[in-house]
């Protein structure tokens, strides 16, 4: 009678055994198997990281595997600046080209990445990725979220996404570069820039804007800007956004624009600057 029981107890532990190894065989093949779905026309297969999920067809393998590497830095960096996490994971969707990227978000414009009203989804051009691409749009998602959905000023939405992707703005070289490139061209007043001109004349606008934050930061120094985000984001803060930039800079919105103007043009502040 032991003997049978020893025998019916070895019997189920190789029977358990058997069936443990061929389920475990069974979960790693569905692990390392890619999940593949179709969206926009195209079959993506879906890398993740952390905090993103990364659609991708078989032809930007090797773009997709740069963005994992180094999107959740990014995400990191910038969260620890605006104090502000997102709804993770969010969707990165590599499209071949900018074409794609109309196609799929109705975005007609000389773009490498693009953010649409669909919360969670970033489109990018694998054609143009670089990590200053996915840091400007990103930014651009940040703020979304840190403001509650608040209307963002054009001028200060780009300027923050071209501020945050550069990694050293402030510095005397890139604000030299600015005013060459800006110098004997019409500036665009903020509110102008809030009248679709952003797009009609971007070479211009889009480096007045980077210019405008860099103004903030270079003359009243980064934490007044990080001063500025937390106001504006506070769910009880209900003043538009130009009373929060004279609340915190203590300057009429008048005022600063004026000096943002003489700044991007280098009018008298060559030694104020440094």
């Amino acid at each position: 009678m032991c003997l049978h029981l020893r025998v019916i107890c070895l019997l189920l532990t190789l029977i358990v055994g058997c069936y443990t190894a061929r389920t475990t065989q069974g979960i790693k093949a569905d692990i390392s198997r890619p999940t593949r779905v179709r969206r926009y026309g195209t079959e993506f297969q879906i890398r993740r990281t952390r905090y993103f999920e990364i659609y991708f067809s078989p032809k930007q393998e090797e773009i997709a595997a740069k963005v994992a590497d180094e999107v959740d830095g990014i995400y990191e960096r910038l969260s620890r600046w605006m104090k502000c996490q997102l709804i993770t994971p969010y969707k990165i969707f590599l499209l071949p080209d900018k074409r794609s990227i109309y196609r799929a978000t109705g975005e007609m414009r000389d773009i490498g990445g693009a953010v649409t009203s669909k919360k969670g989804t970033l489109f990018i051009a694998a054609r143009y990725y670089n990590s200053r691409v996915i840091t400007h749009e990103l930014v651009h998602i940040f703020l979304r979220r840190k403001f509650h959905g608040k209307h963002i000023p054009i001028w200060f939405n780009e300027g923050m996404a071209e501020y945050l992707s550069h990694p050293n703005p402030t510095s005397d070289y890139v604000i030299g570069f600015l005013r060459d490139k800006l110098r004997g061209k019409r500036l665009y007043s903020w509110r102008e820039l809030e009248r679709n001109i952003m797009l009609r004349d971007p070479e211009t606008t889009y480096l007045e804007a980077m210019g405008s934050v860099i103004f903030l930061s270079r003359r009243f120094g980064e934490e007044k800007l990080k001063q500025l985000l937390e106001l504006y984001g506070r769910r009880d803060y209900d003043r538009p956004f130009s009373a929060a930039l004279s609340d915190v800079y203590h300057m009429s919105y008048s005022d600063l624009e004026k000096a943002c103007m003489d700044f991007l043009r280098g009018k008298g502040y060559e030694n104020r600057d440094r």
